[in-house]
């Protein structure tokens, strides 16, 4: 006569299923109350700096603006710049360095420029300064449509407001400056260039000034026009 078989032990399988699944949950729940707090704080990071930059107080353009961007730089910047004698021309006069106020109600920003050029009587070399001051009713780099800097571009070395970037032409010859502080946008462009022959009736334009003083000399200048508009808050 044929035993009957014993029933398998199921119930054990599936407690011993419902046990690993249970610590696996228990598992898979203590990473995420690992992570939760690393993105709370992150979270709060972000809100608070968002909080903070709304505090930031805004000010009226007009009560920012220098009465001439022209006038701003100081003899002995111009100097070491355009002219040691002084001997330099532009727009100083003119009202190109003038804030605007319609331009200000039209756009919501006022905007002033600047030329200087030596008017030293040396055919072999060139000095021209370009600057240019806009000041917005709103915090330049909460533009969403066209930010006068990208995210990643910022040059902390610089030291110029929020944040700068600079830039050399190939030649050596340009430094551009642009720097961002809160409302104000700042733009300066130097050059120096000396024509060079090579002795069979060609000339090129080189540069005569080592990068780094370039560079230097550019920085100075943008730093006096944002400490002008910082000394009218």
């Amino acid at each position: 006569m044929t035993r009957a078989l014993d029933p398998l032990p199921t119930l054990p399988t599936v407690a011993g299923g419902l046990a690993l699944a249970l610590l696996l949950s228990a598992c898979g729940g203590g990473d995420e109350a690992e992570q939760e707090p690393d993105t709370a704080a992150a979270e709060a990071d972000g809100e608070q700096e968002q909080q903070e930059e709304q505090d930031i107080e805004l000010v009226d353009p007009m009560q920012l603006a220098p009465d001439n961007l022209c006038e701003v730089l100081s003899d002995e910047t111009l100097s070491d710049l355009v002219a040691e004698d002084g001997s330099y021309a532009g727009n100083q006069d003119g009202d190109s360095g003038r804030p605007d106020e319609s331009t200000l109600e039209n756009s919501g920003e006022l905007r002033m420029s600047c030329i200087t050029v030596s008017n030293e009587i040396d055919p072999t070399r060139t000095h021209s300064l370009t600057y240019s001051l806009d000041i917005s009713e709103e915090h330049h780099m909460d533009d969403e449509h066209m930010p006068p800097l990208e995210e990643g571009e910022d040059d902390p070395s610089l030291d110029l407001g929020d944040q700068a970037v600079s830039e050399i032409s190939e030649d050596g010859s340009t430094a551009e400056i642009t720097a961002v502080d809160g409302q104000v946008l700042v733009e300066v462009q130097y050059d120096t260039t000396e024509v060079v022959g090579d002795g069979e009736g060609d000339y090129t334009g080189e540069a005569y000034l080592e990068e780094d003083e370039l560079l230097e000399l550019t920085v100075g200048v943008a730093e006096e026009i944002l400490a002008e508009v910082d000394s009218n808050r």
